[in-house]
């Protein structure tokens, strides 16, 4: 892939690109690299000049030595390949890179040094867009790189927005000790960083130990022990956000221990915070992390959700943050708070729309869940012929009544399944094949035939379900007996792959959350007519026609042009809109 930043016609860059190739007229000699790897280019001083602010000053007279009216330059520290790349950019605009991330870092590199402000902006273009997967793997050289450098800020932005959305990345591995100042104060100092408070500041004191030489144990340190870690770590204590921790976690973990290195200042701001609020000056505190903001749930936290929001949008690389998460997570359902039955399911969770499911397992604690872009749906509405024996005079021959489904499968290409219990390395599962989701009125949410399912007990799936088609009513109930133990079984089989080795197995808990934004609150609306639609067929005509009766005439013509349109989109054939005495107006 080549770029070309330099508003020369072809034949102008080809013209310069030969000049270099001729070798002709040669007037500076740059020795570039360092032991077996050494190599010397030709190129003329005007052109260096001109395209360069480093060389102006290189081969001024005070700089460049000149032998022989040929200026002579060493540049040891930059390799002959990527000098070569750079080279043929000076001259004819015209970059081109390999498929290599340390060849063009070094090109990064080079371009900053020699001042090629254009080059520098494409490589850290070039280095985003079809380096990612290096870039993953190389965070820490990379940090290390951005963090000296304003220059970069392109990708400085870039690995700090990867880092912090999965910082356990860097934090965790063996490098984070190895971290300079300058890159352990630009992480620390971001708004974004994925981490609770404490979390971070039992990171900054791991970090510290490290570079002030002295005992792992707080507990042994001497006078001078603190010393050196308190003047380690001074210029980063400002960036923790000590009022965002919990009092306990504050008292407990950070003062008891560390008083001696906390500035007074600051403990004194984070007591009055916590013991008297009021009288905090709130400008003079650093703002919350974006991990403060709020989500309803004993399971996931908010990055969490970014990343399930980031499955959904099919992103399955550059995650969204918390801050910028286009959905919003509404709890339908804790197993803890409202019940683990499947009947507790369908009561709160059916016909709701797109849904995502969290479960923590017991014994395990593995935290796996799914994604269902469609409703769950327990039953369904058929119509049943009423008793024949009843009076020939009756106007309405049947009945609407629910109807429990049994095994009714459900196709969609946008259903997952996934495991967040090494949050370090979510797994995702696609739906690989048809049956994606299976309603049931004797399960819970079943996400393939038995990738991740809920089930009643072998005792409770025996129980009976009856229908009740009693005139007066014109209405059904499906009674379904309470669980008195739910089975989970997960064996990997129309998803892509497992989430879990466990095949069976009870929860610890359950969540079950709305997943909402404007287009599907649009979904949910026309849903909630379609299912207004269905309520309205089932006050039987009678009814229907003393509200009709009631109704302004432009009231309900909307009233009824809605529920035709409801018809029409869920294709509803029973609704017998050719006839408007068989249709019913509820308001």
């Amino acid at each position: 892939m080549s770029y070309n930043y330099y508003n020369h016609s072809f034949d102008v860059s080809a013209e310069l690109g030969y000049l270099l190739q001729s070798s002709e007229d040669f007037d500076v000699k740059i020795t570039v690299g360092k032991d077996l790897d050494i190599k010397d280019f030709g190129a003329h001083s005007i052109i260096l000049r001109a395209r360069s602010v480093y060389f102006q000053k290189a081969l001024s007279r005070h700089w460049a030595r000149e032998e022989h009216g040929t200026y002579i330059l060493k540049k040891p520290n930059v390799s002959p390949d990527t000098f070569d790349t750079v080279l043929k950019y000076i001259y004819t605009g015209t970059i081109a890179f390999d498929n290599v991330g340390d060849h063009a870092l070094n090109i990064l590199l080079a371009s900053d040094e020699f001042e090629l402000h254009n080059l520098t902006e494409c490589t850290q273009d070039h280095i985003i867009k079809y380096h990612s997967s290096w870039i993953a793997s190389n965070l820490l050289i990379l940090i290390r790189v951005v963090s000296h450098n304003d220059r970069f800020k392109k990708l400085r932005t870039h690995v700090l927005r990867l880092i912090c959305r999965n910082p356990l990345i860097l934090f965790e591995s063996d490098d984070f000790l190895t971290l300079d100042e300058d890159a352990l104060y630009l992480l620390l100092k971001s708004d974004d960083l994925e981490l609770e408070e404490i979390e971070i500041w039992n990171y900054l004191v791991k970090w510290g130990i490290a570079h002030s030489e002295i005992d792992q144990d707080p507990t042994n340190w001497t006078a001078q022990d603190f010393a050196a870690f308190r003047e380690c770590v001074s210029r980063c204590i400002p960036l923790i956000r000590f009022c965002q921790m919990s009092s306990n976690e504050y008292y407990i973990k950070v003062r008891k221990v560390f008083k001696k290195v906390i500035p007074e200042e600051i403990d004194e701001q984070v007591l009055q915070y916590h013991l008297n609020p009021g009288t905090v000056d709130k400008s003079q505190i650093p703002p919350p992390r974006a991990l403060s903001v709020s989500l309803d749930s004993k399971l996931i936290n908010p990055k969490d959700a970014a990343i399930i929001s980031s499955w959904i949008d099919q992103k399955e690389d550059n995650f969204y943050s918390f801050a910028n998460n286009p959905y919003k997570f509404k709890l339908l359902l804790r197993g803890s708070r409202d019940g683990f039955d499947v009947k507790t399911f369908h009561n709160l969770c059916d016909f709701q729309g797109p849904t995502v499911i969290v479960l923590k397992m017991q014994k395990t604690g593995e935290l796996i869940g799914g994604y269902n872009p469609l409703d769950w749906r327990g039953f369904h509405y058929e119509y049943i012929n009423v008793d024949p024996h009843r009076n020939s005079n009756i106007r309405v021959r049947k009945a609407l009544c629910e109807v429990p489904y049994n095994n009714e499968c459900r196709n969609t290409l946008d259903s997952f399944i996934f495991s967040l219990t090494n949050r370090a390395n979510p797994v995702l599962s696609r739906i690989a094949k048809d049956q994606a989701i299976f309603w049931d009125g004797m399960k819970g949410p079943c996400f393939g035939e038995t990738d991740l399912c809920m089930k009643a007990s072998s005792e409770s799936a025996d129980a009976p379900i009856t229908v009740s088609t009693t005139y007066s009513s014109m209405s059904s109930s499906a009674s379904i007996r309470q669980q008195s133990q739910i089975n989970w079984f997960s064996r990997q089989k129309n998803y892509q792959r497992k989430i879990t080795d466990t095949e069976a197995f009870d929860v610890e808990e359950f969540e079950v959350f709305l997943v909402d934004n404007y287009y599907l609150q649009f979904i949910r609306i026309v849903n909630s007519i379609i299912r207004k639609s269905w309520e309205l067929a089932r006050l039987g005509y009678e009814r229907g026609y003393e509200i009709y009766s009631e109704i302004p005439n432009d009231k309900l013509k909307m009233i009824f042009d809605a529920c035709v349109v409801a018809s029409l989109i869920a294709n509803i054939e029973h609704f017998y809109l050719h006839s408007f005495k068989y249709f019913v107006i509820y308001y």
